[in-house]
């Protein structure tokens, strides 16, 4: 409960930050302003470990999966930027293996869906390339969809609501006085899931990290 309590306490001063960045812009610059963002790219998902309690344990491993994000900001004379994001991150499971041996017919998935609070510092200079760095903390909803295999039967088939924190390197190309494309690499991961096997109907935690390249475009009024 303290580290609950913490966590919120937490993220409600990076929120309020953010929000007070967001709102009280400062003194002006060609590209500075209110903004939005849209993002796309693919997610790769760490490998995790199920325990099932008597029925076992199983490492579960991940196909390549997709991200989307939506963000508003504010960009900043001062090389900073405040944004609130929005995010999702969806990944198939690859497969469930039982000690050594996989499954046969393994299936399920995983879908996180975040709000975040980030703060990003740009490297300003004389082109139109402007590399950036960013992290930021928020709140998840992490669902684990229907892991089950033809051997197993039913694994997990839960959701719970964690603390999601996240740090992201990039480059924008800013083609346009209001207009930038951006590519970057983002570590995302939340504090364990705190979730109930079906089989074996264990509470148990679970790891939820995840790393992904995004292609994205940003517009500021």
């Amino acid at each position: 409960m303290n580290k609950i309590k913490t966590h919120i306490k937490l993220f409600s001063a990076v929120a309020a930050v953010s929000l007070a960045l967001i709102a009280s812009p400062v003194q002006a610059k060609s590209v500075d302003g209110y903004y939005i963002s849209a993002k796309g790219g693919v997610n790769w998902m760490t490998d995790q470990t199920v325990n099932t309690g008597n029925a076992g344990v199983y490492d579960t491993d991940f196909d390549a999966g997709y991200t989307l994000t939506a963000a508003l900001g504010y960009d900043y004379t001062s090389n900073w930027r405040g944004e609130i994001e929005a995010s999702i991150l969806d990944n198939d499971v690859e497969s469930h293996a039982s000690g050594n041996t996989e499954d046969a017919g393994s299936d399920g998935s995983v879908t996180t869906i975040a709000i975040m609070a980030n703060a990003i510092y740009d490297f300003e200079n004389s082109s139109d390339f402007v590399p950036y760095i960013g992290a930021g903390i928020g709140f998840a909803r992490v669902e684990f969809k229907d892991y089950s295999s033809a051997d197993s039967g039913d694994i997990l088939d839960d959701e719970a609501n964690a603390f999601a924190y996240q740090a992201f390197a990039g480059m924008a190309y800013e083609f346009h006085e209001d207009w930038a494309l951006t590519l970057d690499y983002k570590y995302f991961a939340t504090d364990k899931p705190d979730v109930k096997t079906t089989l074996g109907s264990n509470d148990t935690d679970i790891d939820n990290e995840n790393h992904s390249v995004n292609f994205g475009l940003r517009y500021t009024f």
